[in-house]
């Protein structure tokens, strides 16, 4: 074995030394990689040092992006057909020849298509995507945007499809379908870190996102002013976006505790003590009783110890049966709404 290998290698040594002369008296040589830009594969890629007027196509490249190896018998007949004084110095010598290309992008589709779609009726608020998107290649120096032969869009689904055409060097470019969805997006505030329930929000942990219409499944809050100063009802993550129904406002007063009832009418403001026959918000509208009279009033929060009584409100006198703190039952009759399902008293 190891003889035959030897003597395998002195014949084809010698066999290249008996062509060495010949090859440097022509001066041509071969690449043994070649990176083709255009359509069609010429003799000066293949070979260098040809002869004034030798130059010519000799036939197509390759597909964008794709390679072929010629292997040397094909290498020597290209040689001799076009006249060249070549010969493989060696009887694996071969040429890979690639082709330049470039990779279509999401980006480039979406450029083209978003305003002709937001021009056949998609909101100019949604986000375009494309289902099942292979990039094609293009040559690399193909540079111009496609362009659309057909549309067609569902405005209930917002599902859409295209067909769209790469202008090239040759007379047919190249054509493809895609498939995608129009979906309508709105800025809805989130968080910006996780927070547990009961935890009151500030400007700090609010951020507005853009998010996909349908798939909110309540009512957003849109502006963080409408957002600061809530609670949580409960935990939720970073990114959250935040619906009306899981913020509630904070409790400035507690049922039974003691506050300042004021009454303004005719120029004349009056202050009496009272005890809360109820919890509420800044805002809200709450039952008080008057500690002196026993009168029960409605009355908004306007801070956290005053409750600011309305002037048309008729008092009702209720008997103080003990119960817990010692409060009178507040009467069904005016029991109605929030009042009617918080407020229960004994």
């Amino acid at each position: 074995m190891t003889k035959t290998f030897i003597i395998l290698t002195i014949l084809l040594l010698v066999a290249a030394q008996s062509r060495a002369p010949e090859a440097m008296a022509s001066g041509v040589t071969l690449r043994s990689v070649i990176m083709v830009r255009g359509d069609m594969v010429r003799l000066s890629d293949l070979f260098t040092g040809l002869q004034p007027g030798q130059d010519c196509d000799i036939g197509p490249s390759p597909a964008p992006g794709k390679r072929i190896v010629i292997p040397p018998g094909q290498l020597a007949a290209i040689a001799s057909e076009f006249g060249i004084d070549w010969q493989p110095d060696l009887a694996y010598q071969s040429a890979t020849l690639e082709r330049l290309a470039r990779t279509v992008t999401r980006d480039e589709v979406l450029a083209v298509l978003r305003p002709a779609l937001i021009g056949n009726g998609a909101s100019p608020d949604s986000d375009f995507s494309l289902a099942s998107f292979v990039a094609p290649m293009l040559p690399i120096d193909m540079k111009s945007p496609p362009e659309i032969q057909a549309l067609d869009l569902d405005n209930q689904t917002g599902r859409f499809s295209a067909v769209m055409l790469f202008p090239g060097s040759q007379s047919d470019g190249l054509t493809m379908r895609v498939v995608g969805r129009a979906e309508q997006q709105i800025g809805v505030v989130a968080l910006t870190h996780t927070l547990p329930p009961g935890a009151r929000l500030a400007a700090g942990d609010l951020q507005v996102v853009r998010i996909r219409l349908n798939g909110l499944r309540g009512v957003p809050l849109t502006a963080i002013a409408d957002a600061d100063g809530m609670v949580l009802k409960r935990s939720a993550g970073d990114g959250t976006p935040l619906l009306r129904d899981m913020l509630i406002r904070p409790m400035l007063i507690d049922r039974g505790r003691p506050v300042v009832l004021r009454l303004q009418s005719a120029g004349l403001q009056l202050t009496a003590a009272g005890t809360a026959l109820e919890a509420g918000a800044s805002g809200d509208r709450i039952h008080v009783v008057n500690s002196l009279s026993r009168a029960i009033l409605v009355g908004q929060i306007t801070d956290s110890a005053e409750i600011e009584i309305d002037p048309g409100t008729a008092p009702v006198v209720g008997q103080a049966i003990g119960g817990q703190n010692g409060l009178p039952k507040v009467p069904d009759a005016i029991m109605t709404g929030r009042y009617a399902q918080e407020a229960q008293y004994r």
